[in-house]
């Protein structure tokens, strides 16, 4: 039997599904600080790549899933819902990214690696 792939330096651990009950602040409370703090990032970076001229303060993200890689400090794998606040919901509209966050704590890293756009709820994650 192979050994897990999260057990494996540089492996991928399992998808973590984020919901009410478990929300992010309690499953990955690091996780949720940071994405608190990219969210001016995420959000540019989403625009730049879907529509520049977009309201930038009626975008908001909801982490759905996440994974983590230890690497030299820690890559995260996000799937965000994209939320345009003030806006009724498109049926079969719903979108998706994907965002890469590296974060090396002990030099005081934390940087927004990647951001995919086009994503589906079903899309695998990393």
């Amino acid at each position: 039997m192979p050994p897990r792939q999260d057990s494996i330096p540089g492996g991928l651990s399992p998808p973590i599904v984020i919901t009410r009950s478990k929300p992010l602040r309690v499953l990955n409370p690091t996780l949720y600080k940071i994405l608190k703090q990219l969210k001016g990032a995420i959000t540019d970076r989403y625009t730049q790549a879907t529509c520049p001229t977009a309201d930038k303060t009626a975008l908001d993200f909801w982490p759905v899933v996440f994974r983590t890689q230890v690497v030299s400090g820690m890559n995260y794998y996000v799937k965000l819902k994209v939320v345009h606040q003030g806006m009724a919901p498109v049926p079969g509209a719903t979108e998706y990214i994907h965002v890469m966050i590296y974060e090396q704590s002990w030099t005081n890293t934390l940087q927004l690696t990647d951001l995919q756009t086009g994503k589906t709820r079903e899309d695998i994650l990393g």
